[in-house]
């Protein structure tokens, strides 16, 4: 009986012995397996990263590259319409008419010797918008009816001209009598 015993307590402790060690190398086998699998995903992981990160510093290199185009062309159209905006302020044109009858100046008809000027004189005429600088102003009649059997004396002068307007003579003396004339003008500049 003492073998029988012995011989089952040698099996029992074969049995433990086995079983520790099959569980030292199952464990380990799982440690290995398991730190394997983890350097593997984190491995991927941080190739992964890797690749990211370096997809991110492409993009943000192009899009700097793109936002430095683009202030390029921004500058390149702020210039163009700075231009655009000199070329179409080279030049503005005003234009009118200045109009002297013996019914609002009733003096032209009458002669009133060598000494006197009748008609317009001094007249304010304002531009209908400013220009930078005093413009050229030119003048041409474009009506012109005298009395008959006299002289035939008329005068036109501009002067004091400004950005905003010029002052304009339409004068007649001595013996000549006008029912009526009319001026045009044009002021260039810019």
């Amino acid at each position: 009986m003492f073998n029988k015993l012995f011989l089952g307590f040698v099996i029992v402790v074969f049995i433990v012995v086995q079983f520790i060690y099959m569980s030292k190398y199952i464990d380990s086998s799982i440690e290995e397996k398991w730190s394997v699998e983890v350097q593997n995903y984190s491995g991927g992981l941080l190739n992964r990263l890797k690749e990211n990160e370096q997809r991110l510093i492409d993009n943000i290199k192009e899009s700097a590259a793109l936002l430095g185009k683009s202030h390029d062309n921004f500058n390149s159209i702020e210039a163009l319409v700075n231009q655009s905006q000199k070329t179409l302020n080279i030049v503005k044109v005003d234009s009118g008419s200045v109009k002297i009858s013996s019914d609002i100046h009733p003096n032209i008809l009458s002669p009133a010797g060598c000494e006197a000027n009748r008609g317009i004189n001094k007249q304010f005429i304002k531009f209908k918008g400013i220009f930078e600088k005093p413009p050229t102003v030119l003048l041409s009649f474009s009506l012109i009816d005298f009395g008959h059997g006299k002289d035939h004396r008329i005068k036109s002068e501009i002067f004091n001209v400004t950005n905003k307007g010029f002052e304009i003579d339409l004068l007649t003396w001595c013996d000549t009598t006008m029912s009526q004339a009319s001026l045009n003008w044009v002021a260039i500049g810019w």
